[in-house]
C-alpha cells in the first residue's frame, strides 16, 4: 500500500509501530500466527512483506497534522478507493454443503455450478479508522 500510495504523492507508514504486542491484538492473530511471520516466513520489521498466508503483518497509517488540507484527506481517500477498486475481486472455494439433496454454497445458496468452479466473494470494503488526536494517546473510531 505504501508504494501505490507513493505513485499519488502520498506519505504513509506501515508495520507495527514498535509495538508488537497491540500489532498481534488488533489483528486477531494466535501467538503461532504471529511467530509464523517471523520464523517461516521471513518478516522483519520494515520490509516490504505486507500479507503472509492470506493475514495482514501490520497497520497503515497516515499523519496528519496542523497543515494537512481537506484537499490531502481528500487525496488520500481516493488513492484508498481507487486502489480497492482496481484489485480481483476475492474467490472463495465452494465448499460442499447439500440440504435436501440440494447443493449449497458456503452462504446457503443454491449453486448449479461444478465443486472445481470458485464463487466470487464480496467485495472488499474499509471496515476501521481511527483518529489519534495526540501522538501516542488511544484513537477514536
Amino acid at each position: 500500500m505504501m508504494e501505490i500510495a507513493a505513485i499519488a504523492g502520498i506519505h504513509l507508514r506501515s508495520g507495527c509501530f514498535c509495538n508488537p504486542g497491540a500489532c498481534q491484538k488488533h489483528l486477531r492473530l494466535s501467538d503461532s500466527e504471529y511467530l509464523q511471520f517471523y520464523s517461516e516466513a521471513g518478516h522483519v520489521c520494515g520490509d516490504y512483506i505486507d500479507v503472509v498466508n492470506g493475514k495482514p503483518t501490520g497497520s497503515v497509517r497516515a499523519s496528519v497534522g496542523y497543515y494537512t488540507r481537506q484537499s490531502d484527506i481528500d487525496m488520500l481517500y481516493f488513492a484508498i478507493r481507487d486502489y480497492l477498486r482496481s484489485l480481483p475481486p476475492p474467490v472463495l472455494p465452494l465448499i460442499p454443503n447439500v440440504v435436501n439433496n440440494v447443493p449449497m454454497n458456503v452462504d446457503g445458496l443454491v449453486d448449479e455450478l461444478p465443486m472445481d468452479l470458485y464463487l466470487m466473494a464480496p467485495a472488499m470494503r474499509l471496515t476501521e479508522m481511527y483518529i489519534y488526536p495526540i501522538k501516542s494517546c488511544r484513537g477514536m473510531a
